[in-house]
């Protein structure tokens, strides 16, 4: 997708909260077509003041295979570098060893957070949201999801990855949890934490896709843990996403 179609998508759909902190897209406009797989985190993190409508007109200088997942490439200064290198890592390493056919690097899969606003945690949300119409996170993520709808339009992903599976928590895969058609089983246990990956069924334009939700990679790097990543990898082709040949280690 072009970066002028975007932003008529993005006028169409958010209204008010561009004027919010925050941002849109964590890849190129240019991902905004068919493929496997959609990358949701679940808000921007960090203390810009930036807002959405700023960060829309970065996306126009940006050039096709951006991402801001790609390790190495600055995020500028909405997140402390060493942080967010650890988020770099953690996505590019989990692409990598998923091996879903053309969804092998970051640049190559459209990434978003469920949230477009901006707070320091997650948890921050609640708050945020008694200062906008939307009353309840939910509300705030219900606004953003009419963006999100026009985007999958296009992508039609096999499935969600979504970053962070605490259900007492405003989290994307939290918002799933509540409209899912059914809970599909956790992955084995992982890490001297015990964390757990999880998955559901969702229906997305009356196809079913499946939301796979993993725990925050600044928590752990789930791609560390090949339980977990052929879990996922089995998950991910029953729901028929092209998962390759499992990479040598």
């Amino acid at each position: 997708m072009k970066h002028a179609d975007f932003a008529a998508l993005v006028r169409n759909t958010i209204g008010d909260l561009v004027q919010k902190p925050g941002d849109l897209l964590f890849s190129h406009p240019s991902t905004i077509q068919s493929g496997s797989l959609y990358l949701l985190g679940t808000n921007p993190g960090g203390e810009s003041s930036i807002s959405i409508a700023a960060k829309l007109n970065e996306l126009a200088a940006r050039r096709p295979g951006w991402s801001a997942y790609n390790t190495g490439s600055p995020f500028g200064v909405d997140w402390c570098p060493r942080i967010w290198r650890r988020y770099q890592n953690g996505v590019t390493g989990m692409l990598r060893v998923l091996a879903i056919e053309n969804a092998t690097t970051p640049d190559k899969v459209c990434a978003s957070n469920l949230v477009f606003v901006r707070t320091r945690k997650g948890t921050d949300l609640h708050g945020l949201s008694k200062d906008t119409p939307h009353n309840t996170w939910l509300g705030l993520a219900d606004a953003c999801w009419k963006l999100h709808e026009e985007i999958l339009r296009c992508v039609r992903p096999k499935a969600l990855i979504a970053y962070g599976c605490d259900l007492s928590k405003p989290s994307a895969y939290r918002y799933f949890a509540n409209q899912a058609v059914r809970t599909l089983e956790d992955s084995p246990k992982f890490s001297a934490k015990n964390y757990v990956c999880r998955a559901l069924e969702f229906r997305l334009f009356d196809q079913p896709i499946v939301v796979v939700g993993i725990p925050h990679f600044s928590r752990v790097q789930v791609h560390r843990f090949p339980d977990a990543i052929r879990w996922m990898r089995a998950i991910l082709k029953r729901y028929g996403a092209p998962v390759g040949a499992e990479p040598s280690a």
